[in-house]
């Protein structure tokens, strides 16, 4: 367990929020990995996080959505934070980073809150320069989560991101990006638990392996 400090948040999208933390110097984690962090000695203060942050950065940070008249106890606690105030971290985990291979395509299909862990692994690939081929495929309902993305796509000319605003997400819409695909290649789904589910059901019946299918589950938000 690490203590960390508490540095600032910032709004990112509609109310969806960065929050800012010190990071000691022996934390190590990879992009695309999450976190525990307890904000108090008390039982329920405790949430898994991915970090949003990239590994080479000098801050961690976390990236959630909070409606102020909807949220948790945790939320709000969350949001109360102080500036200078510390909470605890244990070391991260997750499965949801990039093959040591990369010369592969990867396609990634994303629903909202989802993008997160890409955010982290985005940043990273850009400060260690590596060269990615990357398809993008994010669900959404509003666009100005694509700020970010567009940035990333004019730095990685191989990137392509697709918007659909078509809500409830259908999974055949993205049927079309996993022709392009070889069947031995990669596929990062990352958003609401039960948007997941449903993907990775339909990716199967696709003939897609389970074990070619890396997953990031978000609790407690809507389905896409």
């Amino acid at each position: 367990m690490y203590l960390i400090k508490f540095i600032k948040k910032d709004k990112i999208a509609t109310d969806t929020y960065t929050f800012y933390f010190t990071k000691p110097r022996n934390y190590r984690y990879i992009g695309g990995q999450y976190s525990e962090f307890q904000l108090s000695p008390t039982s329920d203060s405790k949430r898994w996080f991915t970090l949003s942050s990239a590994p080479s950065e000098n801050t961690l940070q976390l990236t959630t959505k909070i409606n102020l008249k909807l949220a948790s106890s945790f939320k709000i606690s969350l949001w109360n934070l102080k500036e200078g105030q510390t909470i605890h971290i244990q070391d991260a985990f997750g499965d949801f980073v990039l093959p040591k291979n990369l010369n592969q395509d990867l396609l990634f299909i994303i629903a909202g809150i989802g993008l997160t862990p890409l955010l982290s692994i985005l940043k990273e690939s850009l400060n260690q320069q590596l060269r990615i081929k990357l398809q993008l495929v994010y669900i959404v309902k509003d666009t100005d989560y694509l700020v970010d993305l567009k940035r990333y796509q004019k730095l990685f000319k191989s990137t392509r991101i697709i918007y659909t605003s078509q809500i409830p997400f259908k999974p055949n819409l993205i049927d079309e990006n996993l022709a392009q695909l070889q069947l031995k290649h990669k596929i990062y789904l990352s958003g609401p638990d039960k948007f997941i589910t449903k993907l990775r059901d339909h990716l199967i019946e696709q003939s897609i392996s389970e074990s070619n299918i890396i997953s990031d589950y978000f609790d407690g938000y809507l389905e896409i």
